[in-house]
């Protein structure tokens, strides 16, 4: 199966990409009135542009190509099509004349987020990536140079980010035993695993095998937190008997208080503003998918690009299914 896109495409050499190796200039931006976050990730809209990254590379997304149908020479190497995981085929190309034609008009520099506030990169030469995964795919692309590493998915071609938005990625995720070893020390997460643990499915036989975690991000005055957990019950040794399931629990922390929220329990980071939550980047396969969190946890589609095609079967999974041996 093929793994994460944000974490599975290679990057291109920076000298193959014609990109400066220099800092680009500090973005202009729109300063956001005091207490209002009202627009913050919606305003501009057609300004927003997705941005996939990669091992130190960020990419300005063009277009997916279906290596089965495309009747256009984008210039990619044929073992892409017929052998796309073999010794020796390049994970990246340059596009082809015609390929980098159609996007002559492309942005020459793109606002994006980080960790330490916006930043201006230059947008390079057109080039392909390889996403194969059980059929074969790679995206037209453009990398992205000027900018830490670790940016938000989303970039702006104009100056309408507010200055104080910053970038929080997602820590690793370490699972612990759902049953059988110590309690979670967090109370909302110990609370919710034993209200997990009583209810009928998985108090239907013994437990073969279950994992839970707590993964967060903290903004300032308040936090971004999902609880999950999965697990494998059932009675017997035969395990295509056996239940499979997930619980998950995504909302703010503020102090003490845990508020759910309704949004996509797995995440790639948040976006943060004065100390607090306003968006966060979904951790989707096939779109770049980012949501506005309003002050009482409100949410709103901020920014949506498909970016990525495979079988269904080949996709699922979530941050630490248990599989089980029988299919999905």
């Amino acid at each position: 199966m093929r793994s994460l896109l944000w974490l599975s495409l290679l990057s291109l050499p920076l000298a193959a990409c014609g990109g400066p190796t220099t800092a680009s200039p500090a973005p202009t931006s729109t300063p956001t009135p005091a207490g209002d976050r009202s627009d913050l990730l919606t305003r501009s809209p057609g300004s927003q542009r997705a941005v996939v990254q990669d091992d130190g590379t960020s990419y300005l997304f063009l277009e997916l190509v279906d290596g089965y149908s495309t009747a256009e020479d984008t210039g990619a190497p044929a073992c892409w099509i017929e052998s796309w995981s073999e010794d020796g085929c390049p994970p990246t190309a340059l596009a082809a004349a015609g390929t980098a034609a159609r996007f002559a008009d492309r942005p020459a520099r793109l606002t994006l987020i980080g960790a330490d506030g916006l930043c201006t990169a230059t947008v390079g030469d057109v080039v392909l990536v390889n996403t194969s995964g059980c059929d074969p795919t790679w995206m037209i692309a453009a990398p992205l140079t000027g900018c830490p590493a670790s940016v938000a998915p989303v970039g702006r071609v104009d100056d309408s980010f507010d200055p104080e938005l910053r970038w929080l990625p997602r820590p690793d995720i370490t699972p612990i035993p759902l049953v059988g070893g110590p309690a979670p020390r967090d109370p909302v997460h110990r609370d919710l695993v034993a209200t997990w643990l009583a209810e009928p499915e998985l108090d239907d036989g013994p437990m073969h095998e279950g994992k839970t975690a707590a993964i967060s991000v903290d903004a300032g005055s308040e936090a971004f937190e999902t609880f999950a957990a999965s697990f494998a019950v059932g009675h017997g040794a035969d395990e295509c008997d056996w239940a499979y399931g997930e619980r998950t629990a995504v909302g703010l922390r503020r102090g003490d208080t845990f508020t759910p929220i309704d949004v996509r329990a797995e995440w790639l980071g948040v976006i943060a503003w004065r100390g607090q939550v306003v968006g966060v980047a979904v951790d989707d396969l096939r779109t770049v998918d980012l949501q506005a969190i309003g002050p009482t946890g409100v949410v709103t589609p901020a920014f949506e690009q498909h970016v990525w095609e495979d079988h269904e079967e080949c996709t699922q999974g979530g941050w630490f299914d248990i599989a089980s041996a029988c299919g999905p």
